[in-house]
């Protein structure tokens, strides 16, 4: 089951198996696999003009791409709304499936 996870993700969005998968709080695009820093709140703060900072006039930030995949919807301010705690390391190479059904992601102890 872990394989069949990690290449679906991996073809729909470049997965690195970090065990503690984001896709849903940054509208489906991996900051492991597609932002320099691996930063899970919004932006660095080095970005220019939504360019990374990292790769100028070559890479946009993962979090102005989200903005504006979100924005269409009217849901850009979910990108605020929520903190999403570091990655927790210890989970590298596992199920983030399996990770978060079992309540070891960073949605553990969260309050719906």
């Amino acid at each position: 089951m872990t394989e069949l996870e990690y290449w679906s993700q991996f073809f729909s969005s470049r997965c690195r198996r970090c065990g503690d998968c984001t896709l849903l709080e940054v509208a489906f695009l991996c900051p492991q696999s597609q932002c320099p820093k691996y930063l899970f709140n919004g932006q660095c703060g080095g970005s220019l003009d939504g360019w990374c900072e990292v790769f100028p006039n070559k890479k946009k930030c993962i979090y102005v791409r989200a903005y504006n995949r979100l924005k269409p919807y009217r849901e850009e301010e979910s990108l605020r709304e929520g903190y999403t705690p570091p990655r927790n390391w210890a989970l590298d190479q596992t199920s983030s499936w399996a990770n978060y059904f079992l309540g070891r992601d960073h949605h553990a102890g969260k309050i719906e």
